[in-house]
């Protein structure tokens, strides 16, 4: 009876130290729109963003939907919990192994003899000897994580950004483009009304069609663009696609002279970028996981206490060692796979680090092409708009053809959305040269 209460008590004692299974059914998804004032946006800060409370009743700007992105976004929420994954793997590598216990009961079959009692308690010291390691490479791997994390979110920032300054831009383009087709429809009827009183010719009035159906197809390929856009930059922020976006103004494009010293911004790239500072800490995470795989290497025994009683009453107590022998295996296997993961990982940085330069170096060339490119368009453009307006006097009055007006009118459209083009594609590519440096670098920063 004694035997059976104290198989009992360890019965019990081992159900103690059990976790207990909670069941988390997948939530249904909410598909139903909801408006931005109907949104819960708690703040949340960013190493290179700074929390800040965003009035969802005003026109939002680029600073206001990066901070809604980084407070609801799914796809940002999914990667936090990447990050709470590496914080239980360290909780786990502190963990202590548990002992071993084994109890042994038996029944000999004769006269005078009692139950057989035996039972052992074993550990394991070789995981004593990596638990130092393995938390170092668990730190290591957080630390990681979390650096991990805020790149993405930096990118989404920027992905964001990007998306809110080429809305700001097509919208001006489809303005722009919206006003000639209204005057290139507006000509089209008036050459077809003098046609029919026999004041027109019939090749004057395919012109002044062919200028409308130009114009009111630029007009609806830049409209097309800029509803994509805007569902992009829904989607991206984590909003449902029938929610419209109030966007407000953006200041100019600055000049783009922060690319004059190009291995400064390389060194500002190095000391702030968030990949580059996860790469190091994965790094650091192999060597600490090289230092564990060397310590594991080491043949320590499990040590195992015994406390045995035979059939005939007698108590005997004794220890065991219980030692591999590093004949054949030695863990050079675990050592070779991680000194082979630790040059990798160099290897990997070194990438990295090239690939920053050429980005860098890449987008200041763009830049400065960009800048020298629209200020030889704005020279000439005050010229040819005031050649417009007089060839469109000239050709009103028969005395200039109208294949010169409409060759000089199709040219001018084209140059007046090539200069808003250019001005887009300044903007965005400043925001790609912060996202290639890690860190704000124009004066408009939040």
């Amino acid at each position: 009876m004694n035997a059976r209460r104290s198989w009992l008590l360890l019965l019990l004692l081992q159900l103690a130290g059990c976790a207990v299974y909670q069941p988390a059914p997948l939530p249904s998804p909410d598909l139903e729109p909801r408006s931005l004032a109907e949104l819960a946006v708690a703040p949340r800060a960013h190493p290179r963003l700074a929390s800040a409370p965003v009035d969802l009743a005003a026109p939002l700007s680029e600073w206001d939907l990066a901070r809604i992105t980084l407070a609801i976004s799914p796809d940002l929420a999914a990667l936090r919990s990447q990050a709470d994954v590496a914080e239980a793997q360290l909780f786990a590598s502190g963990l202590l192994p548990d002992p071993q216990l084994s109890v042994g009961l038996g029944n000999p079959s004769g006269a005078g003899l009692v139950t057989v009692l035996s039972g052992a308690l074993a550990i394991e010291l070789s995981s004593l000897l990596t638990r130092a390691p393995r938390q170092d490479a668990a730190r290591a791997d957080v630390e990681a994580a979390h650096h991990d994390l805020g790149w993405r979110e930096w990118l989404t920032i920027n992905q964001v950004r990007t998306l809110v300054r080429r809305i700001d831009a097509l919208q001006h383009q489809l303005a722009f483009a919206i006003d000639a087709s209204e005057l290139a429809r507006r000509r089209l009827k008036i050459d077809r009304d003098n046609l029919a009183l026999g004041d027109a010719r019939i090749d004057d009035v395919s012109l002044s069609q062919i200028a409308f159906v130009d114009a009111q197809d630029r007009a609806l390929a830049l409209s097309r663009a800029l509803r994509s856009s805007q569902l992009q930059l829904t989607a991206l922020v984590g909003l449902s696609p029938r929610i419209e976006l109030t966007l407000a103004p953006l200041e100019p494009a600055e000049d783009g002279r922060a690319c004059d010293v190009v291995p400064t911004l390389s060194a500002r790239a190095l000391a702030s970028r968030l990949d580059l500072m996860a790469l190091r800490d994965g790094y650091q995470a192999q060597e600490a996981q090289l230092h564990a795989a060397t310590r594991a290497a080491l043949p320590l025994p499990q040590l195992s206490l015994s406390r045995d009683r035979d059939s005939g009453a007698i108590w005997t107590s004794g220890a065991t060692a219980t030692l591999a022998l590093p004949l054949w295996n030695r863990g050079r296997g675990d050592i070779a796979v991680a000194q082979a993961t630790r040059t990798q990982l160099a290897a990997e940085y070194r990438a990295r680090v090239h690939q920053m330069n050429a980005d860098i170096a890449t987008l200041c060339v763009d830049l400065d092409a960009l800048r020298q490119q629209r200020e030889a368009l704005a020279v000439e453009l005050p010229s040819l708009r005031e050649a417009g307006a007089r060839l469109a006097s000239a050709s009103g009055e028969g005395g200039v053809s109208r294949v010169s007006f409409e060759a000089v009118r199709a040219a001018l459209l084209d140059k007046e959305l090539a200069l808003l083009g250019i001005d887009q594609a300044r903007s965005e590519a400043q925001v790609a040269l912060e996202t290639a440096v890690g860190e704000f670098i124009w004066k408009n920063r939040p």
